[in-house]
């Protein structure tokens, strides 16, 4: 089986595999057939050598691992490596080491914005400020958002405003969860007081009925005395 031949059936048992675990709407599909198609034009690697199952299963483990979609806490999830190999009969140990060698021959990192969503490859790379500090794409998306484009000239500056509208915004934040606090107190009371009230009246009518019994049971009060 030549190079083209194993890439249509790489491909057929992928798109079989995406029918089944994504919707049409979901963006994780295209990685696949994105690194696909890298592993069929590079020169040091050979589709065509070995099952396709394999390489499919492969390739949906690379994009998996970069996406997390293995972890079972992830909507979505995929919850394990065995979803994959049970899919397409092939051994987790197998798929697991090619996966491994497939990122190590592509240079392929956690965090590679060609195969992760964007919140996920933000959220593991990082971009130094003029100040010198680090931190990850995400917060210095978030920071740009919030006051506009940071340069070394207007670094201090921006800064300042931004935290001043963060701590407004935690201020905000804050006295909004104390109303909402207070509102469920309010309710949590006023539900407490009521099943305290059923809870008593059930008391109440219980005893009374529990008297009513022992009163038909009680001899009449002449015949104690012999006075009838």
């Amino acid at each position: 089986m030549n190079t083209k031949q194993s890439y249509k059936e790489i491909k057929e048992l992928v798109y079989s595999f995406i029918n089944i675990y994504f919707d049409e709407d979901d963006a994780i599909p295209s990685f696949f057939i994105k690194l696909l198609k890298e592993l069929k034009e590079d020169e040091f690697i050979d589709i065509s050598r070995g099952k396709p199952e394999i390489w499919a299963s492969s390739v949906i483990v690379v994009v998996g691992r970069l996406n997390f979609l293995f972890d079972k806490s992830v909507p979505g999830s995929l919850k394990g490596l065995h979803t994959v190999c049970n899919f397409l009969n092939t051994s987790k140990n197998t798929v697991g080491n090619k996966a491994s060698k497939i990122q190590e021959e592509l240079n392929i990192r956690n965090g590679n914005y060609d195969y992760s969503l964007e919140e996920i490859a933000d959220s593991l790379n990082a971009v130094e400020l003029p100040n010198g500090f680090v931190v990850t794409v995400k917060y210095f998306k978030e920071i740009e958002s919030t006051i506009g484009k940071i340069s070394p000239d207007n670094f201090e500056d921006k800064m300042d405003k931004y935290y001043k509208i963060t701590k407004k915004n935690e201020s905000l934040k804050v006295k909004q969860r104390e109303i909402e606090y207070e509102k469920l107190k309010g309710k949590w009371l006023k539900e407490t007081e009521e099943r305290r009230k059923i809870v008593y009246e059930e008391k109440q009518k219980n005893l009374r009925e529990k008297w009513e019994k022992e009163k038909e049971t009680q001899p009449d009060f002449l015949d104690i005395f012999g006075m009838e």
